[in-house]
């Protein structure tokens, strides 16, 4: 799993995530011009252009203190130690 997914993951309520949630499938969908079904499936494989994985990372608005450990992070699979590291 990517970060990104179980950053979706942790903001949901049961299964339910807020309509105003900025880190949800539909907000990413509107970000980078894509259906949902096309952004859920991008989030699933990691199938991200560049140009998009940026789009996402500046539309989420984090306000990180290390920009590229946030962007790794978003993007590429989670392991034991991220989560070991407090990086979330």
């Amino acid at each position: 799993m990517i970060g990104l997914k179980e950053q979706i993951e942790l903001r949901r309520d049961g299964k339910i995530l807020s309509r105003y949630e900025p880190v949800s499938y539909s907000n990413i969908a509107k970000i980078i011009n894509k259906s949902h079904t096309q952004t859920k499936t991008k989030i699933e494989k990691n199938s991200f252009s560049v140009k998009e994985a940026i789009k996402i990372y500046e539309g989420l608005g984090f306000k990180p203190k290390d920009d590229y450990e946030t962007f790794k992070y978003l993007f590429t699979e989670i392991e034991e130690d991220w989560r070991n590291n407090g990086i979330t």
